[in-house]
């Protein structure tokens, strides 16, 4: 995590010194659990990837997720974001709305491979929609599902490697969603059942990927 968040504020001293681009600082650097960045390299380095070349690309999905929580909390109403005062909150909402689009328009920047490219727009697409429509497997687990697949294609994956870690990113990211709605009461506390076998192909190798999907269905937080 310490890499990320050491290319995140390298990425983020650059910017000019403008309120917009606080708000985006403010939001971006606030403690986070970085999972998806995480995944993204976990992705890389199973399929053999070797090297920081995923860096830019795992940061870009945290941008990503920023950009998607600033506009939660002001649908939502909430107050407050990882002990903070949400950012509408702070700034405004005029503010926090142009610090959102800010963040995604950055993230792009990040991304220099054409397929992937694809992948993110398809996935804020997908985002957008399971927000409207409150669908977990769109709202939460697309930009999940895309982490490892980024991950998985700038490493150089095989189709058959890809294929494993998409059915992978498939099922912890709609896992991730249902334990959310569990520790946000929206749900009834359930034991959520994990099948790993698409990671068989993989061995040891795979076994930071196995515990990030045990972590996310047993997180208290």
């Amino acid at each position: 995590m310490d890499e990320i968040c050491k290319a995140l504020q390298s990425y983020t001293d650059q910017w000019p010194n403008l309120l917009v681009y606080d708000a985006a600082k403010y939001s971006l650097l606030s403690e986070g659990k970085r999972i998806r960045p995480i995944l993204t390299i976990e992705a890389f380095k199973v399929v053999g990837g070797t090297g920081d070349t995923i860096l830019p690309f795992a940061c870009a999905l945290e941008m990503i997720h920023t950009s998607s929580l600033i506009v939660d909390d002001l649908i939502d109403e909430d107050q407050y974001r990882r002990g903070k005062l949400a950012c509408h909150i702070k700034f405004g909402v005029g503010t926090a709305v142009l610090a959102s689009h800010l963040i995604s328009s950055e993230a792009l920047k990040l991304i220099t491979n054409t397929k992937c490219l694809y992948e993110v727009i398809d996935t804020v697409n997908l985002m957008c929609v399971g927000q409207d429509q409150e669908i977990a497997e769109y709202k939460t687990g697309s930009l999940i599902r895309a982490a490892v697949r980024i991950g998985a294609i700038v490493g150089g994956a095989t189709e058959e490697q890809l294929d494993a870690l998409t059915k992978y990113g498939e099922q912890i990211g709609l896992l991730f969603q249902i334990r959310d709605d569990i520790l946000d009461g929206d749900r009834q506390d359930e034991h959520l059942e994990l099948d790993l076998s698409c990671l068989d192909i993989f061995g040891h190798k795979a076994d930071k990927l196995r515990e990030i999907a045990q972590f996310i269905i047993t997180r208290t937080k």
